[in-house]
């Protein structure tokens, strides 16, 4: 049996919505449910004028505070996205919605940020729990200040 998905409707309209504020250079494609793997790391084709032009994670993290000075994403999510960015030609970015803006880091070829064990706990998941790694906020560019 596979593992539980706890991505809803709500958060596609939302990583939509955050995509549509952040693309204003290019056009966003979603990836299809039906062409991800379990754990595929690509949200969003990014196209300009018909040619592919990058591959994006998208995460909603309002929640987000200074204090945590970095933002996680899974080492698998990060290893997908490098592996379709280098097959493609194309660059991998992270575009994450944080209370300050929407923030986009764009993925290096050799990864050289912090790795620890993250995730949810609150759900009883221990596969909620997986290796991360800790972007530096600093790493970021805000694309979209808040209001």
């Amino acid at each position: 049996m596979g593992r539980v998905k706890y991505e809803t409707k709500a958060d596609k309209v939302n990583e939509m919505a955050i995509m549509t504020a952040w693309s204003a250079a290019c056009n966003v494609l979603p990836v299809k449910v039906s062409d991800r793997k379990a754990d595929s790391a690509v949200d969003f084709f990014c196209t300009r004028d018909g040619k592919l032009v990058g591959v994006a994670e998208v995460k909603d993290r309002r929640g987000w505070k200074p204090e945590y000075g970095t933002v996680i994403l899974g080492v698998t999510k990060v290893a997908a996205l490098s592996a379709l960015s280098n097959s493609l030609s194309v660059p991998a970015v992270f575009i994450v919605q944080l209370p300050a803006g929407i923030y986009h880091v764009t993925i290096p070829q050799c990864v050289t940020w912090e790795v620890g064990q993250h995730g949810r706990t609150d759900r009883g998941d221990d596969a909620d729990v997986e290796l991360c790694y800790c972007i530096p906020i600093l790493d970021f560019i805000c694309a979209i200040p808040s209001g």
